[in-house]
């Protein structure tokens, strides 16, 4: 998938079932990047999506430092 910030959050916010809160005017770096070289020369085509990818990290935390807030003390 290619998407800015902003509408990646919004899934993410609207996967989580919270409000996603825009703290208006930032200075945040605005870039691309392409994974298209990578698919030419492996022949490989990525089928995730930003809720594919949420539901890995839910599921599959890869360290331990990692954990849902409720967990938090």
């Amino acid at each position: 998938f290619n998407d800015n910030i902003m509408n990646i959050g919004q899934k993410v916010g609207d996967y989580m079932k919270v409000p996603l809160k825009d703290n208006g005017k930032n200075f945040t770096y605005d870039f691309t990047i392409s994974s298209q070289k990578f698919i030419d020369t492996f022949d490989f085509r990525f089928n995730d999506n930003v809720e594919g990818i949420i539901e890995t990290i839910i599921s599959k935390p890869l360290n331990n430092k990692w954990s849902k807030r409720e967990n938090i003390k």
